[in-house]
């Protein structure tokens, strides 16, 4: 795996400039306990014994999300996802199944603006592809954070500017092929027809395993390159990450608590964020700050199981990424 090149966050300034309040932003996150994210990412690993793209479970997990999606009352659509990246694991006739769920909540003056938050639902057993693939940090844990945000920014209390955009992707263990898919929509002019101006994306992948040592309860903001698209996600996310988080439960709940407890990658790889940043348009990923131990240990295989995630963490983790989102949709 590629080495991860980690420095200290430098302010650059662009940070988003919303209409809420912190206060407001805290208050919108507060019902994102430990409970409730745990409760959901049950729900999202539970029901398989794997999402791999061969397995009915991929499947599966897509019609559970998009009626998560439209249970929350968001206008839900599917794109098909054909590729011979995925054909080779599959028959033909499995195409139509493989596909990227969309869930979208339309803003209000400047709807035509989109902020997109996204995570892959599929998993993956490299060992051996016909047994178990829980996933469920990889991705379960990300799919729990965006339903987790879908579900408190789609009630009557938030009120966009923009509109949001939850997109669970397919096949980013074949390499980010459901992301490519989506990204290319809009470098070819056909997603702003049908969805709007994409202005940023947040990708959570591998949310809720604490770490060890020095990186327990850290977290990484990764991108590619400073610009002011980037570094304004960056910013967003380091800014809300050093406020002293008031739904944390214990002294070092996780990430949001009042420290410095992230890192920042301006080299970034391998995730659903570098199919956004390769067609110019601004991405971040979040990420744990031991993904690297957990995937080396634990990750692409039977043994990503809930033994090794905290839902402290993964819920600290989620109301990081819903104020962020949240302020992207209510600029000043």
């Amino acid at each position: 795996m590629q080495p991860e090149i980690l420095e200290d966050w430098q302010d650059s300034g662009r940070a988003i400039k919303t209409s809420l309040t912190d206060k407001q932003l805290m208050d919108l996150a507060s019902p994102l306990t430990a409970i409730m994210y745990g409760e959901l990412l049950h729900e999202v690993a539970d029901a398989q014994a794997s999402r791999f793209i061969a397995a009915p479970g991929n499947s599966n997990a897509a019609n559970f999300i998009a009626k998560r999606f439209e249970a929350l009352g968001l206008s839900v659509s599917q794109q098909t996802v054909e590729d011979d990246r995925i054909q080779q694991y599959t028959s033909n006739s499995d195409a139509e199944k493989h596909r990227n769920v969309v869930g979208f909540l339309k803003g209000s003056d400047l709807a035509d603006e989109v902020i997109l938050l996204g995570a892959h639902y599929d998993s993956v057993n490299w060992e051996d592809t016909s047994k178990a693939a829980p996933g469920v940090d990889d991705n379960g844990s990300g799919v729990a954070l965006m339903l987790a945000v879908a579900k408190l920014l789609s009630t009557p209390k938030f009120k966009p500017r923009r509109s949001v955009m939850f997109v669970a992707f397919n096949a980013e263990e074949e390499g980010c092929i459901g992301s490519e898919h989506f990204a290319e929509l809009f470098a070819a002019g056909e997603g702003s027809e049908k969805y709007g101006n994409l202005k940023s994306v947040f990708i959570a992948d591998e949310v809720a395993w604490p770490g060890i040592g020095e990186g327990r309860r850290r977290a990484i903001f990764e991108t590619s390159g400073q610009k002011d698209g980037t570094n304004a996600l960056v910013d967003t996310l380091a800014h809300f990450a050093l406020l002293k988080n008031s739904t944390s439960h214990l002294p070092g709940d996780g990430i949001g608590d009042g420290t410095k407890n992230f890192l920042v990658n301006y080299n970034g790889f391998g995730s659903d964020h570098m199919s956004f940043l390769d067609r110019g348009i601004p991405a971040v990923l979040l990420v744990e700050r031991d993904d690297i131990f957990h995937a080396d240990t634990w990750g692409h295989s039977a043994r990503d199981t809930f033994d090794h995630v905290d839902f402290s963490y993964g819920a600290s983790m989620s109301r990081l990424a819903l104020r962020a989102v949240a302020a992207f949709a209510t600029p000043q």
